[in-house]
């Protein structure tokens, strides 16, 4: 008898296929979004394997209710909805996918600052909008990307990736370092150097304001036309 295997949301065929080749696939209710506590805890109990996602919350409850689970893989790069030390005490394993994702995410980052810089989105609204009726010089004024420096804040693995597509190897560019790879050449500035950029990219992986204390409550980022934004701690 195959293993019967639990994806609680539809994912791509090609992922599914190589499913089926190790066991007898089998979804919630409605794969098309994320299950209901009690969607989950249902279609669990009869689960050997279980591939979940970041929306799934696997705690004590869930695998209790799961006598049959001898593994979990989570479709994601991180695991905080994975009680990791209940189900190792059950020795369960836990896997992930780390990394998958890290050329995606910088592509998405440039895609992001370069929609920003050129004000795509404003721009489609307008036209869509009906509002377009003349070209005049000063409509939509966006900003260059070429000859602005990048700041990259968290040099990990993102970082290192949305550097490397800097629009030129002769773009200038500055890292502010908070742990991570601690001898990346002598690119590596004090938060500080990085007040007068004109352009600043912020990688924070934990958006937490523990992680925004590394650059100091009161530090000022500048954003494309030189409108200073303010961080400041939650009160």
């Amino acid at each position: 008898m195959k293993p019967r295997i639990l994806v609680t949301q539809s994912i791509p065929e090609e992922g599914l296929a190589a499913l089926r080749k190790g066991g007898e696939v089998a979804f919630c209710p409605h794969p098309e979004r994320p299950p209901t506590r009690e969607e989950l805890l249902g279609e669990v109990k009869a689960a050997d394997a279980l591939l979940c996602l970041l929306a799934d919350s696997i705690d004590t409850e869930l695998l209790e209710a799961a006598p049959r689970l001898t593994i979990i893989s989570n479709m994601a790069v991180g695991y905080n909805n994975i009680d990791v030390a209940a189900a190792t005490a059950r020795r369960i394993p836990v896997t992930n996918t780390p990394g998958v994702l890290t050329e995606t995410t910088a592509d998405l980052t440039w895609a992001l600052l370069m929609g920003l810089a050129r004000r795509i989105v404003e721009g489609d609204r307008y036209v869509r909008a009906g509002s377009f009726k003349v070209w005049k010089p000063t409509l939509l004024l966006g900003s260059d990307v070429h000859g602005k420096t990048l700041g990259v804040i968290g040099m990990v693995r993102i970082g290192l990736a949305v550097a490397r597509r800097r629009p030129a190897p002769t773009t200038p560019w500055l890292v502010a370092l908070f742990g991570g790879l601690k001898n990346w050449s002598n690119t590596m500035t004090g938060s500080a150097s990085l007040t007068p950029l004109l352009f600043v990219i912020v990688i924070v992986l934990i958006l937490v304001w523990e992680v925004l204390g590394n650059i100091g409550p009161e530090y000022y980022f500048l954003h494309w036309i030189g409108t200073p934004w303010r961080i400041s701690p939650a009160t």
